[in-house]
């Protein structure tokens, strides 16, 4: 209130009382409450944006933690991008990747979900089967995802976490690396590029997270050889060392809101800090955020 009287003072001055009388005067502080309510929605509106979140984990026997741990924090999840619709609208699928000698599971499309309880009976629905040392059907994900985000997301907002413990088919080690990685490789069985299709999916979302999740048995060189895929000069897409599997509900939900916007990422970030100051401090290392504007 006390602001839109200052801007009513502004326009008609500090005149004796009267000068606007009456009806006149309470017109005009409607008027301007009503515009200063208008552009206080329109601001919320700029801040928190209606966003698609894709989360794709490898589903391949290593990955089972990590499926445990979402499973564990899909009600925070729910919590924080279901129930508050004046922080946007938020739709949440979870697909998995495992390798193309599991059949038709080699990738599970998971649906975009509004709503926690089918959200968590997918994720209950997801096991973790197959793998090896060989590398897993990233490149075919990754592509097929791309088609799926832009036929399903429209003017969304999207996000993408893609969690994996591995490699694409197709990666070859550079020789100059400091670290070598061993992967028994024979190619992609349908001959698509890693590099194409890594381009396509973080083109098609406003930003995607590749987590390498290595805390159980912790491989620098793989983390060498992951973080070479992503462009590090490209602000859309970012490497994430995750050195605590238990950060990962939180992370998706800093994603969420910094594909938003950066303060409404802040503004997660600093009700985290309330709660596990610790973990608020990861996740901004994580995703780089900054205080401030």
């Amino acid at each position: 209130m006390a602001d839109i009287r200052d801007k009513l003072r502004a326009q008609i001055g500090q005149r004796p009382a009267g000068a606007l009388p009456g009806a006149g005067h309470k017109a005009l502080e409607d008027r301007l409450r009503d515009q200063a309510g208008a552009q206080q929605e329109k601001e919320r509106a700029a801040q928190y944006a209606a966003v698609d979140v894709y989360l794709v984990t490898d589903a391949t026997g290593s990955m089972d933690y990590l499926i445990a741990t979402v499973r564990e924090g899909a009600e925070k999840i729910g919590a924080e991008l279901f129930n508050h619709p004046d922080r946007g609208e938020t739709r949440i699928s979870i697909s998995a990747v495992r390798d193309h000698g599991e059949g038709a599971e080699w990738f599970q499309q998971g649906t975009l979900r509004s709503t926690l309880a089918p959200l968590q009976r997918d994720i209950s629905a997801v096991r973790c089967y197959g793998g090896s040392d060989g590398a897993e059907a990233y490149e075919c994900a990754w592509l097929q995802l791309a088609r799926e985000i832009s036929q399903n997301s429209g003017q969304r907002k999207r996000v993408v976490v893609f969690a994996g413990d591995n490699l694409p088919h197709g990666y070859k080690v550079n020789p100059q690396a400091q670290r070598r990685v061993y992967v028994d490789d024979a190619g992609c069985p349908h001959q698509v590029d890693y590099r194409t299709s890594w381009q396509a999916l973080t083109t098609a979302a406003e930003l995607t997270l590749f987590v390498g999740c290595h805390e159980a048995h912790r491989d620098d060189a793989m983390i060498e050889a992951q973080r070479s895929i992503v462009a590090a000069d490209d602000p859309r897409q970012r490497y994430v060392d995750l050195g605590n599997i238990g950060d990962i509900p939180a992370l998706i939900m800093a994603t969420t809101r910094l594909a938003q916007s950066n303060a409404a990422a802040r503004d997660y970030i600093a009700r985290l800090a309330l709660e596990d100051s610790e973990r608020a401090g990861r996740i901004k290392g994580y995703l780089g955020v900054k205080n401030g504007s």
